[in-house]
């Protein structure tokens, strides 16, 4: 979720439940095959989901809404400021 300012290693506050998030909502969610939580925003098209991640280098995941489970939705997070030290530049 680096799109918005949610780095590796960030703390995240996530509102516990099941609810269908709305549209565009950054949701956790646990997809098949994964077994472990992920931030993605939620996007639902009639019998599937699709989650889109904020991080350019990954596509757009589409699996059939059943088989997704909501965890919580996103509220807030703080930021451990471990993935944004840029590299000491030569000069």
């Amino acid at each position: 979720m680096v799109g918005v300012g949610i780095y590796p290693g960030d703390l995240v506050a996530i509102h516990p439940g099941d609810k269908e998030p709305n549209p565009g909502e950054i949701t956790l969610v646990i997809i098949p095959g994964e077994g472990t939580g992920t931030l993605k925003r939620w996007q639902r098209n009639n019998g599937t989901v699709t989650l889109h991640s904020e991080n350019p280098l990954y596509p757009p995941m589409t699996f059939r809404a059943a088989d997704v489970q909501i965890q919580g939705y996103f509220i807030g997070h703080i930021g451990t400021g471990r993935a944004r030290r840029t590299p000491p530049t030569r000069g």
